[in-house]
């Protein structure tokens, strides 16, 4: 797991591993945000950056000139 990003509003982090479609990820997530929240003093959700089930068009792009070249 890695820290993406962090706000007063909201922690986003990148789940890896065995952790990439674990069923339990819910469970993970919200473990870590009670133990955040507790922390602060407040609630901040906890939430997992999807990785990206295809390439961005730029890099499909990029990648048919390179072998059309």
């Amino acid at each position: 797991m890695s820290l993406v990003d962090a706000s007063e509003n909201l922690i986003t982090v990148s789940l890896s591993g065995a952790c990439t479609g674990c069923m339990m990820t819910d469970i993970t997530l919200g473990w870590l945000q009670d133990q955040i929240s507790e922390k602060l003093g407040f609630a901040v959700p906890v939430v997992n950056q999807e990785p990206l089930t295809h390439e961005p068009q730029e890099l499909q792009d990029l990648a048919h000139l390179a072998h059309v070249s």
